[in-house]
């Protein structure tokens, strides 16, 4: 399995959208990183296809 790798701004970032939607709503965030976490599988089996 071919392994995702971050760099530490986009980590910065991903952190701020997730601040940024919790501001608006309370638990928008966790959906926001949900929703985060299941792209980036499908990225990483996208790849390894």
């Amino acid at each position: 399995m071919m392994e995702l790798i971050l760099l530490l701004q986009a980590d910065v970032d991903i952190q701020a959208a997730f601040d940024r939607y919790e501001e608006y709503q309370t638990g928008r965030g966790e959906l926001f990183m949900r929703q985060f976490k299941t792209t980036k599988c499908g990225i990483r089996e996208d790849k390894e296809a």
